[in-house]
């Protein structure tokens, strides 16, 4: 395998040389001796000069320079136990370097995420919507319920309560859709970076044709991994939504004097924590199965999808609402709420 970062260059011809038939000779897999090479067998065949024994120093150290620059380009090194390459080579024909969206911003990146998302599934904008319109329409009509004649005063309260579902809805769809964009680099150890990288989007998605099978093991970093960045959302989401509606009852008592408050709110640490919990486990097992059921019923066509994606998604949210439900039963997160205004 030829090497594809040498340079020709005329001080460095040997070098190019050297590279080429270290790499023919042995593949880098440390089953041959490299210092076997002859010096006197190289030869500048557009001179027809030979290497002479004045130059057997500088090649000694070519030839070490060129199987590192070797290994290091031309693959990952069968002694180093790291996979092959194919992912590198992937990155470099989207444009991607290694290093790329270490610079970007969030919202750069956010972007840069979407359109991956976009190129890889072109169904992901008909998920996104069918998720946040299910969620936008169950949300109404339980606050239309619950406060019954107040809902139009009280418009505020859905709002917030319709935000933070949606922000939820959209980082459940947008974390297990598989992307054409290599995620930016995570901190660590390049086989670390690599095993990150190079998990599936969700726990049971294909594996992409000429490529390595996942392994049992990819899925249950998969699970994990998941597992953790659903928790985050609900953590920051609950805590968020909670301290919100604390937000708008303490303005609602300061300038609406007919307002009455309600006797119970939830707490904040305590629904961003259980929040969490519930979306680390629960919504993280419900939206991996139904994942890959709606790529299933995709593969039909698209009018076969987009009924099943309606019909999957319909009772995944009506099944976590009730266990929500049940949590929250369980796990007392309502604390008393102390009027700021004295009625």
């Amino acid at each position: 395998m030829p090497c594809r970062r040498v340079a020709l260059q005329p001080m460095n011809f040997q070098r190019h040389i050297v590279c080429n038939a270290a790499s023919n000779a042995s593949g880098f897999d440390g089953s041959s001796n490299h210092n076997s090479i002859d010096p006197a067998r190289f030869t500048t065949s557009g001179i027809g000069a030979q290497i002479n024994s004045q130059d057997s120093a500088i090649l000694a150290t070519t030839t070490t320079q060129a199987r590192i620059e070797h290994a290091t380009d031309c693959g990952n090194g069968a002694g180093s136990g790291s996979p092959p390459d194919d992912t590198s080579r992937r990155w470099d024909d989207s444009g991607d370097s290694p290093s790329k969206g270490t610079g970007l911003g969030p919202f750069a990146l956010l972007l840069r995420g979407v359109r991956g998302r976009l190129e890889a599934d072109p169904y992901f904008t008909t998920k996104l919507l069918i998720e946040c319109g299910l969620d936008a329409a169950i949300i109404t009509g339980a606050n239309i319920a619950a406060r019954k004649e107040r809902f139009l005063r009280e418009l505020e309260f859905t709002f917030c309560h319709l935000a933070i579902s949606l922000l939820s809805d959209f980082g459940l769809v947008y974390l297990l859709a598989p992307s054409t964009t290599r995620p930016p680099p995570v901190t660590g150890s390049l086989r670390a970076r690599l095993k990150l990288n190079l998990l599936p989007a969700h726990v049971f998605q294909l594996s992409p044709s000429g490529q390595v099978p996942f392994s049992a093991k990819a899925r249950i970093a998969t699970l994990l991994l998941k597992g953790v960045q659903y928790g985050a959302i609900g953590l920051c989401m609950g805590a968020l939504g909670a301290a919100a509606v604390h937000g708008l009852i303490i303005i609602r008592e300061t300038i609406d004097p007919s307002f009455i408050p309600p006797k119970s709110v939830q707490s904040i640490l305590g629904t961003g924590a259980v929040w969490s919990g519930f979306m680390a486990t629960s919504s993280n097992i419900r939206y991996n199965a139904l994942t890959v059921l709606e790529d299933i019923m995709y593969s039909k066509g698209p009018g076969m999808g987009k009924i099943g994606s309606f019909a999957l998604r319909l009772v995944n949210n009506y099944a976590g609402a009730a266990q929500w439900v049940k949590v929250t039963s369980v796990h007392n997160i309502e604390e008393e709420w102390k009027p700021r205004r004295v009625t």
